[in-house]
């Protein structure tokens, strides 16, 4: 049977703890994230551009679901590591 990832925590915790599933779910939906201190970032501006949401509508859903995106390993940049990341997309030609 297939795994309804709408309605189980536990499937995606599953599948978001798998790097292997989330390079092929990167490729499969055209989604390049930005490599960053061993992990993959994704922006709410690229998130919302692949929904074709606003950027708000995004940050009300991270509102919203706050508790399970950090389990899952959403965190908010702040500081020094915000400085860094902005160096690390200005090196990449293509994002």
């Amino acid at each position: 049977m297939d795994k309804d990832l709408t309605t189980s925590d536990i499937d995606r915790q599953n599948i978001l703890n798998n790097p292997h599933a989330l390079q092929e779910i990167e490729n499969a939906v055209s989604i390049r994230g930005i490599p960053f201190e061993g992990k993959s970032v994704v922006l709410k501006e690229q998130s919302a551009a692949f929904f074709e949401v606003s950027v708000r509508t995004i940050e009300n859903y991270l509102l919203k679901h706050q508790e399970e995106l950090a389990q899952n390993g959403y965190e908010v940049i702040t500081g020094k590591q915000l400085k860094e990341l902005i160096n690390t997309i200005s090196t990449i030609d293509d994002l």
